[in-house]
């Protein structure tokens, strides 16, 4: 009876973490990244793409020990926490952290997973972090975990799969094409929500592509400018002035804030709406 009791609570509790995870990411996330996303993981069309990539996991995983990944003992301790404080935030769950070795030739940072978060990694390339100021790091970490957050780990997972045959690459390409046009824009503003520093997220933007082309089979992102542009529209939002009210402790001190974080802000769906019409989305 114990034991019943104490795994009815344990799923109780799983149950709340999700929906609690599940509420924040709606707080920030694209609106249409996540109906695709929703879609992706229970169409029975999408079934066979999604089986494929949950069979390749365990190939992927051998090769990547094999060729590009170093001991788990070898993560450096700040990144660990870097990424401990930025799941925090951003409630979300913490998800295994790898490195590469010196000289891979793998992405600065880079997500992988399958859907419903039964698999989710973060690589990172150690040296190639280190570059980045503060404010940089804290983008990168909030993009990566945004990416899990919102069930993107298999985009990469799937495409990364596929590196190195042509056709399937191609193939990979062209079905996940419409996800990949939207995913990003989720990541960022999880990001963003960690540095609170537009300039900042210039420079880690052009990073992560920039390391990301390492990778063959990177997926196609839209283009930084356009991603700038969203950044700015969401950097006026509700939420965004919130959060950096709460970073600096002053959410009873409006007169401390500069006077447009002291605004109640653009909502989210007013952000959405401005990026559905810039992506020519119906």
């Amino acid at each position: 009876m114990s034991v019943a009791a104490d795994l009815g609570q344990l799923l109780r509790q799983r149950e709340l973490s999700a929906y609690e995870e599940r509420m924040a990411r709606a707080l920030y996330a694209y609106g249409v990244d996540l109906r695709r996303a929703a879609w992706l993981s229970t169409s029975q069309v999408a079934r066979p793409l999604v089986a494929g990539v949950a069979r390749a996991w365990p190939r992927l995983v051998r090769r990547l020990t094999e060729a590009v990944l170093a001991p788990p003992e070898a993560v450096p301790g700040a990144l660990l926490e870097a990424v401990a404080a930025g799941a925090e935030r951003l409630r979300t769950p913490i998800p295994a952290v790898r490195v590469v070795r010196e000289g891979a030739a793998m992405p600065g940072v880079l997500p992988l997973g399958t859907l419903h978060g039964a698999v989710s990694w973060l690589v990172f390339d150690p040296a190639a972090f280190d570059e980045l100021g503060p404010a940089e790091r804290a983008f990168v970490v909030g993009h990566g975990l945004g990416h899990l957050q919102c069930d993107h780990g298999i985009l990469f997972t799937a495409h990364l799969a596929a590196a190195g045959r042509a056709v399937p690459r191609w193939t990979t390409r062209r079905l996940l094409g419409p996800f990949t046009k939207v995913a990003p824009f989720s990541a960022d503003r999880a990001g963003h929500l960690l540095a609170l520093d537009l300039t900042a997220a210039r420079t880690a933007l052009a990073w992560i592509e920039r390391t990301g082309r390492r990778m063959a089979g990177w997926p196609r992102f839209p283009s930084i400018d356009l991603r700038l542009e969203a950044l700015a529209d969401f950097d006026r939002s509700a939420i965004v002035s919130a959060t950096r009210r709460r970073a600096a402790g002053e959410d009873d001190a409006r007169a401390e804030v500069p006077p447009r974080d002291a605004l109640p802000g653009w909502s989210l769906a007013r952000c959405d709406a401005r990026l559905t019409r810039r992506l020519g989305l119906p």
